[in-house]
């Protein structure tokens, strides 16, 4: 029995057909689903890798500026409470040659408004001279926390317990200061 040439090669043409859909084009296919997921997950990756160095770079660049946040953190501190503030004002008011008699906290608006940064004011009498009000004013000024002052009222000179004493000492006022800071 002899086999036409012609017919060998259309049967082995579709054998080979068949053993390529058969085996082949599944494997093909499978290949080109691994090929994209590769694609999809690379493309993530790179993304991932993107998002990071970001925030690596942000992390850097808070960490330079560290020295700039504290400033602010001390300028609008976290807390609202009243022991640091009237030691604050104790201590400057000291220093400036003025007696700090009060210091009443006037209005929060922590407890009336839902602000992101809350308004303290505070009413402070102290007793001492103009130039001891002057020197506690610029202390305030110069401080690291954020302070306002709204208004100042004085009384008349305190009477002189001497009746006897120089002309020449300065006159010892009543001050009322109205002062607001601010915190988050």
């Amino acid at each position: 029995m002899t086999f036409n040439k012609t017919f060998s090669t259309i049967i082995i043409f579709v054998v080979a057909l068949v053993v390529a859909l058969l085996f082949v084009f599944p494997k093909y296919k499978e290949s080109s689903s691994l090929e994209n997921k590769l694609a999809q997950n690379q493309a993530k990756y790179d993304a991932d890798v993107e998002y990071y160095a970001k925030i690596a770079s942000l992390s850097k660049d808070i960490d330079d500026k560290k020295d700039l946040l504290e400033k602010i953190n001390i300028a609008l501190p976290t807390d609202s409470s009243l022991a640091p503030l009237v030691y604050f004002f104790q201590k400057k008011g000291a220093e400036s040659g003025l007696v700090v008699k009060s210091v009443v906290m006037t209005k929060n608006s922590s407890l009336a408004d839902n602000k992101e940064i809350k308004d303290i004011i505070f009413t402070l009498n102290v007793l001492g001279n103009y130039q001891g009000l002057k020197n506690f004013l610029a202390s305030l000024e110069t401080s690291a926390r954020l302070f306002e002052v709204n208004a100042i009222a004085f009384k008349s000179p305190v009477a002189s317990q001497d009746a006897n004493k120089s002309k020449n000492q300065q006159q010892v006022y009543d001050f009322q200061l109205e002062v607001e800071t601010h915190s988050y």
